[in-house]
């Protein structure tokens, strides 16, 4: 049995269970809460899981038998029932309420009752098992080696009769991933009632059970490196334990004991401390150090195996680094200690109320846990990529429990929290065949940008064209090769299919003789706000074309032809990589400028300084550049082809994209007044295609609403 913390800090309510405001709604979502061992962080959790989730019924089985047992805080739940010592009873208890209740959820909050849950009901579509291990026990380090590995093959096959293992910690729920069930991150919150009025001092600080896991010994030498140099400083253990030998010697050292005492009491003994110290040997993640930084205390806490990368105070291993932090923490000052609480805040801001009630309730639900193809991060940016992050980026703010699988060469934008990915050992291919299907098992995979596992079904796969059916001439051998392969597949195997238009669903529809594609289009939002400071120079108008010079973008004629007329005309992009795209011809044009590849505000500039866009494709899946055009005020003068009368509507002129004379003639033709009148129509048309619309279009396919089975 592993704790997450000792001593709730969290609340101090009336012990008198009041009904439920669920219960007196009528039916809902039942959730059935096991916990063997009802005191310190579990049951602080398990309180705190339960009150951010009110709109579903809360029933707790808990053993009463530790020291810490405490009642307070149990009115949120509809009924209140004793686990009995034993397993034999305790199983029999489990039965028994699943029985009774019915529950369409049992959260198993801790090792024992994850065992005694899961080797007593099996996890169903009705009735689905949730296991947080708040630190799993083969991590104790109290325990022999042959054990620990004895735990974990335990751990490794009741996994199997697990719907989801809902993790406290990054770390944790890597570790539950290794497993290959399903898992969530369930971040845990601090739980404050109100501020405790106390100054600051000299003291130390610990609070939890003395027993192996809080490592009273490691706590004592570093309380006795503190007095050798701090001769004023005071030590305080908050909590107890059955091991009076333990507690004996932390009152041999100068520790004042202070026995359990109640939230209020230890909420102002942490508030007065100069720094709360936190040396457990191994830990899920510590409500304690979560509720020390809400208090404004300042936190040193030793790192191991499970808190790695989670902590503000890393690598400090031994009692001597520990000592010199906390002796120079109450040298500093103010200065020093605003620091330390600075950095913490930092670490802990996705440790929110509302992060953690919104993975409860898609735990709950049932919800599918979503994670994102990673594989644009480590490509070069074009209209597939662009579109991918815009989605992705929409999607972790919407279900803050998915995460993205990225390659190894992936190089992670500034919007995205490292926190929020998984970095694979591979790259390319290799990675998005072999790697990434096992590391988004029991998940739904969502590929934003075309390219899928050949292996996995619960995927959404969104394929943006037909190019390589309808213009092979375009791509090299070897990639139409591996693409009608791979579309083929994914077609008749992937459970969810999207493209961006009509056109391509159509497209799609013939060339792999399936239809179920949801059309959910590209956005315009990611170029408001940029290239404000770029306008063309007077005199020196131009038209802009944006494209690679493979045949079905036609920049070639187009360009040849707008130069010759004398129509200065400057391109962007105009290039391709090698594995991918067969040679083409150059665009060494007189009266043609080559801009290259630019950045997002030097493209909005562009087009907002140009007289208009030409768009002379004669193939597109839709035309991201058209509707970056017109949100940004460039008037838009488009190919009559493919996707691109669907996506301008009626804020565009056309031309025969095989006659680039009438391209010609239309950019003549651009007076002031027709100008403003594209303008207008640009920007009113521009409003149906929106990467928030697309990301809920996409998230609903994939994550319905749950409805509750019937009874």
């Amino acid at each position: 049995m592993t704790e997450q913390s000792d001593v709730s800090l969290h609340t101090d309510v009336d012990a008198a269970r009041s009904p439920s405001p669920v219960a007196e709604r009528g039916r809902s979502l039942v959730v059935l809460h096991v916990v063997e061992s009802w005191g310190a962080g579990v049951r602080a959790a398990t309180i705190r899981y339960a009150a951010a989730t009110p709109e579903y019924e809360h029933h707790v089985l808990r053993g009463t038998g530790r020291s810490e047992f405490a009642s307070d805080g149990e009115h949120v739940f509809a009924s209140v029932r004793d686990l009995p010592a034993g397993a034999l009873a305790a199983r029999r208890a489990i039965r028994a309420a699943a029985r009774e209740l019915t529950p369409d959820v049992v959260h198993a909050q801790s090792s024992y009752a994850g065992f005694f849950v899961r080797t007593t009901l099996r996890s169903s579509a009705r009735q689905r098992i949730v296991y947080s291990p708040h630190c799993f026990a083969f991590e104790r380090r109290d325990l022999s080696p042959a054990v620990r590995l004895a735990v974990r093959g335990v751990e490794a096959v009741l996994a199997r009769n697990t719907h989801t293992i809902a993790a406290c910690s990054r770390a944790e729920l890597a570790t539950a991933e290794r497993f290959g069930a399903r898992a969530v991150y369930v971040p845990n919150v601090p739980s404050i009632t109100r501020p405790v009025a106390s100054a600051p001092g000299e003291g130390i600080v610990t609070v939890g059970r003395i027993g192996a896991q809080k490592d009273p010994d490691f706590f004592s030498d570093v309380v006795g490196r503190v007095f050798a140099r701090r001769p004023h400083a005071t030590a305080e253990w908050v909590g107890d334990g059955d091991d009076t030998d333990a507690r004996a010697q932390l009152q041999a050292r100068g520790i004042r004991v202070t026995g359990w005492l109640s939230s209020a009491a230890a909420q102002f003994s942490v508030s007065g401390a100069g720094v709360y110290v936190h040396t457990a040997a191994w830990e899920g993640f510590p409500i304690s150090i979560l509720e020390a930084v809400e208090l404004g205390v300042p936190v040193v806490a030793r790192e191991v195996p499970t808190l790695v990368g989670a902590l503000a105070t890393p690598g400090l291993t031994a009692p001597a680094q520990v000592a010199g932090a906390v002796s120079d923490l109450l040298a500093g000052g103010p200065v020093a200690r605003e620091h330390n609480l600075s950095a913490w805040r930092e670490v802990l801001a996705g440790n929110t109320a509302e992060h953690q009630a919104e993975a409860l309730r898609g735990l709950y639900s049932g919800r599918a846990r979503l994670v994102v193809n990673g594989k644009w991060l480590g490509s070069r940016q074009s209209g597939m990529q662009r579109y991918a992050g815009e989605v992705a980026r929409r999607i972790l703010a919407l279900e803050p429990s998915a995460r993205v699988i990225a390659p190894a060469n992936a190089v992670l934008p500034e919007w995205l929290p490292a926190d929020r990915v998984t970095r694979s050992r591979l790259s390319g291919v290799p990675f998005e065949q072999l790697e990434l299907p096992w590391r988004s098992r029991g998940a739904t995979l969502l590929n934003f940008a075309g390219a899928a596992p050949l292996v996995k079904r619960d995927q959404l796969v969104v394929m943006h064209d037909a190019t390589p059916a309808r213009f092979p001439q375009t791509f090299s051998r070897k990639f139409v090769a591996w693409y009608s392969v791979m579309n083929r597949v994914l077609s008749r195997r992937a459970k969810y299919l999207a493209t961006v238009s009509e056109f391509s669903r159509a497209e799609l529809a013939d060339v792999l003789g399936v239809s179920r594609f949801t059309v959910a289009g590209n956005g315009h939002e990611h170029v408001l706000g940029l290239g404000l400071a770029g306008r063309a120079e007077p005199g020196r108008e131009y038209v802009l074309c944006i494209g690679n010079l493979t045949p079905n973008k036609n920049l070639v004629p187009v360009a040849t032809a707008l130069a010759a007329a004398g129509i200065r005309v400057v391109v962007v992009g105009a290039g391709g990589a090698s594995n991918v795209y067969a040679q083409q011809a150059g665009l060494e044009i007189p009266g043609v400028e080559l801009a290259g590849r630019v950045s997002d505000d030097e493209l909005a500039a562009l087009l907002r300084g140009a007289t208009a866009l030409v768009f002379p494709s004669l193939y597109e899946g839709f035309g991201l550049p058209v509707v970056e055009a017109q949100a940004l005020g460039c008037p838009v003068i488009a190919s009559d082809a493919a996707s691109i009368p669907e996506v301008a509507g009626d804020g565009a002129l056309y031309f025969d994209a095989t006659e680039p004379e009438q391209a010609v003639a239309l950019v003549r033709g651009l007076d002031a007044d027709t100008r403003r009148a594209l303008i207008e129509r640009g920007h009113a048309n521009v409003s149906r295609f929106t990467w928030d619309s697309t990301a809920a279009s996409l998230l609903a396919l994939v994550a319905p609403e749950p409805v509750r089975s019937a009874r």
